[in-house]
């Protein structure tokens, strides 16, 4: 059981990482540019 959860939260970690990258290199060029405050992002999200 231990281990069949653990392959899960390894196999979902590997699959969402390429995502947050992205959006997070995406924030950070939005950020810089005064767009808005991480705060409406955080709920846009």
């Amino acid at each position: 059981m231990y281990t069949a959860v653990l392959f899960l939260g390894v196999q979902n970690s590997s699959s969402v990482q390429p995502v947050v990258a992205v959006e997070r290199t995406v924030f950070y060029r939005e950020k810089a540019a005064g767009m808005y405050s991480a705060l409406p992002y955080a709920f846009s999200q």
